[in-house]
């Protein structure tokens, strides 16, 4: 059985596959707004799980709108 069968068994709905969330996961996080010259770990928030900074969140909604899957990229 695979484990993502209840997001996509059948490729319908425009719901989302396993291989589609490893593409966002590995995607580069899109260009911040306001140009810094030096990145600076304390302008992204904190994980709650690692204490690390996020710097890109994808949020997957699993089908019939009874959650979601949140996936967090930290630094460092």
């Amino acid at each position: 059985m695979n484990p993502f069968a209840f997001i996509k068994p059948s490729g319908a709905h425009g719901d989302v596959t396993l291989k589609e969330i490893n593409q966002r996961i590995l995607s580069p996080p899109p260009p911040l707004k306001s140009k810094l010259s030096v990145e600076d770990s304390s302008t992204y928030p904190k994980s709650a799980f690692s204490g690390k900074p996020v710097v890109g969140k994808t949020k997957i909604h699993i089908e019939g709108g009874k959650g979601s899957i949140a996936i967090m990229r930290t630094k460092g």
